[in-house]
């Protein structure tokens, strides 16, 4: 083999490599984060921080909804289920009307959502879910606003549960 016909076949790999990673590249970061797994709550590392009963959260995640199943103590309490990108759900929570939406996008999913009491009282609630890059840790920041302007901050964090 000659030194030119090294060389061009040389540079048609490097070239088809380049695109080959170039293309890996984007649709790695064009797909969503999934945020699908068992997550226990890590009281202490929350904002505030505290005590409280064994939490877990068992997320699923599919391209058009996130459910999440609350266990509290081990016994299952609540599931929850957001639309990805969807219209927003309405849903009757204990004696509370809610309207909820989720979008997904930039490695974090952001919920949104908007309680109205019997009375009228209306709570306002954004979640915004991000995961660390080792996969490990889910940060969840809650932010509450009620019709008189009251504003509740709270963070989560929630460690992901390895299952044997």
């Amino acid at each position: 083999m000659r030194i030119h016909e090294w060389q061009t076949l040389s540079t048609r790999f490097i070239v088809a490599l380049a695109v080959c990673l170039a293309i890996w590249s984007e649709r790695a970061r064009t797909q969503p984060t999934d945020f699908s797994g068992r997550w226990r709550v890590n009281h202490t590392a929350g904002d505030p921080p505290g005590k409280g009963a064994e939490q877990i959260w068992d997320v699923t995640q599919t391209a058009s909804a996130l459910t999440v199943r609350l266990l509290v103590n081990g016994e299952e309490r609540s599931t929850y289920t957001w639309s990805l990108g969807g219209p927003p759900i309405a849903t009757q929570r204990d004696s509370f009307a809610t309207v909820t939406s989720a979008s997904l996008g930039n490695g974090e999913l952001v919920i949104s959502g908007e309680a109205t009491s019997p009375t009228g009282m209306k709570m306002r609630v954004t979640e915004q879910w991000i995961i660390d890059p080792d996969a490990k840790v889910l940060r969840v920041a809650k932010v509450f606003t009620d019709d008189i302007a009251t504003t509740m901050r709270r963070s989560l964090v929630l460690d992901r549960v390895v299952k044997p």
